[in-house]
């Protein structure tokens, strides 16, 4: 459960552990043991393409009222894909966004862990240029999380 305490890491652990469990790994098999598929920050360790990062993107809290310390707050999330080839960051960012649209009220979902209101709030590409260039597919997200 996300906790008022901690929202940036529980938030942040949540996403990286849904994609982990909801998209197979294309290189699953080639890739080395010290090396992850979805992590929350590019890697200090060995880079095997392809790969995602969840990251916190931005926050913004909004008080209830006067006399209260209960705030709604708006939680912007970043989620970049990494591979060498275009098809392939594409296909795993359609898995991304299907991921966690049809996770937001089954099981263990998003609203379960009290956040709410899911948007795409923008998909861009960042590609490097040059036959051995790293495609990057940037989602930004946003969850409304009530405290």
């Amino acid at each position: 459960m996300v906790a008022n305490t901690s929202i940036i890491q529980d938030t942040t652990l949540y996403i990286r552990d849904l994609l982990i469990n909801g998209i197979t790994d294309p290189s699953s098999t080639s890739r080395p043991s010290d090396s992850k598929f979805c992590m929350t920050s590019f890697p200090q360790r060995t880079v095997h393409y392809p790969l995602i990062t969840v990251e916190q993107l931005n926050f913004r809290d909004v008080q209830l009222g006067i006399s209260t310390q209960q705030s709604i707050i708006e939680i912007g999330m970043e989620i970049n894909i990494w591979s060498k080839s275009t098809k392939q960051r594409d296909q795993l960012a359609d898995n991304v966004y299907n991921t966690l649209r049809t996770n937001q009220l089954t099981g263990s979902s998003s609203v379960t862990q009290g956040l709410f209101d899911f948007k795409i709030t923008n998909i861009f590409n960042l590609d490097e240029e040059g036959k051995e260039g790293i495609h990057r597919k940037v989602i930004e997200l946003k969850y409304t999380f009530l405290t």
